[in-house]
């Protein structure tokens, strides 16, 4: 009997912090031999007296999360795993997707043969995806802990949430086509930064001529890597949301007002452009408008002008679109 109870108060506290485990120790005997006596009176238990108290107590792993100052803490808990799980579906298919569409890109343009590509694509795609993983599962690991509710079901009737009208709805499609250019470009320019560039015939034949200098963008890649995280902040709340409100709307302009002084930094460099890149297009563009030379000219400011006017489009139209679903 004693040999018994031993076992079982060891296999509860065994895993419990040390600080505490002898006082657990000695309540528990304390409480088993109180119910022994309390069952058997003024008898002697017996070994199937004490199975029968043991039972009563739970099994050792039930008493073990009733002491434990961790019960109920996990990871990523029930409560949040559907949406990590959902997110983990949605975001390392674009990651492979995008890399395989950069790769076919390099085959095209003649950067790499296939077995260089297979085998780079491969190595890439693999680091890519083990990253994505940890930041998904870091995230909502610190959502956890915060208590930050990600669509988790309402635990009351008291507080159930109202169903959306049509108006309030964001597509799914919206919001994962933003996350898709997100990851697209954060992969282009910091990964595959010589395919954006032109096709241009040197000596009979096509080479391709990157559009920036790729040291100079990747030294960029702190400014690459808030830009693309603040698109990736935005389009996650709105999937995880589900609807227009004003949460999504604060969060969706904080994000574009972040991203304008962001991606400013990124491409007002002049030593971004190609030297290269821009003597062939003086070449190629004798004779048009000087606002058409211009833009290729100043390429970078050009490609910078098209993201702010985006942002401040996307500004105004979520603005529009809440101000409507919420009147």
């Amino acid at each position: 009997m004693s040999d018994l109870k031993e076992r079982y108060i060891y296999a509860v506290v065994r895993n419990l912090p040390r600080a505490n485990r002898q006082d657990i120790e000695r309540e528990l005997g304390t409480l088993i031999e109180d119910m022994l006596e309390a069952r058997c009176g003024g008898e002697t238990p017996t070994e199937k007296d004490l199975r029968v108290v043991l039972t009563e107590l739970g099994t050792p792993a039930e008493l073990f999360r009733k002491y434990s100052p961790d019960a109920g803490k996990a990871l990523i808990g029930e409560g949040y795993y559907p949406q990590y799980k959902g997110f983990l579906k949605l975001i390392l298919p674009l990651i492979a997707g995008a890399m395989l569409i950069a790769h076919l890109m390099l085959l095209l343009i003649g950067e790499m043969g296939w077995g260089e590509a297979l085998l780079n694509y491969l190595g890439t795609t693999l680091s890519a995806l083990l990253t994505a993983f940890a930041g998904i599962t870091i995230a909502f690991a610190v959502m956890e802990r915060r208590g930050v509710r990600v669509g988790v079901a309402s635990d009351t009737i008291e507080n159930l949430p109202p169903v959306p009208k049509r108006s309030e709805i964001i597509p799914r499609w919206d919001s994962v086509i933003g996350l898709a250019l997100c990851v697209f470009f954060g992969l282009m320019a910091l990964t595959f930064p010589q395919l954006m560039g032109m096709p241009v015939e040197v000596n009979g034949s096509m080479r391709q001529i990157p559009v920036f200098q790729t040291e100079v963008l990747r030294a960029s890649w702190v400014w690459i890597v808030i830009f693309t995280a603040l698109g990736l902040v935005r389009g996650v709340y709105r999937l995880i949301k589900g609807r227009r409100s004003w949460s999504v709307l604060a969060v969706s302009l904080a994000c574009d007002a972040l991203s304008i002084p962001v991606a400013c930094l990124i491409f007002c460099r002049d030593e971004l452009l190609n030297p290269a890149f821009r003597q062939a297009i003086g070449g190629l563009l004798e004779g048009v408008p000087q606002f058409v030379f211009w833009m290729f000219d100043r390429f970078n400011l050009f490609f910078l002008g098209i993201i702010l006017f985006a942002l401040v489009i996307d500004m105004i139209d979520e603005t529009v679109r809440t101000l409507r679903a919420r009147a």
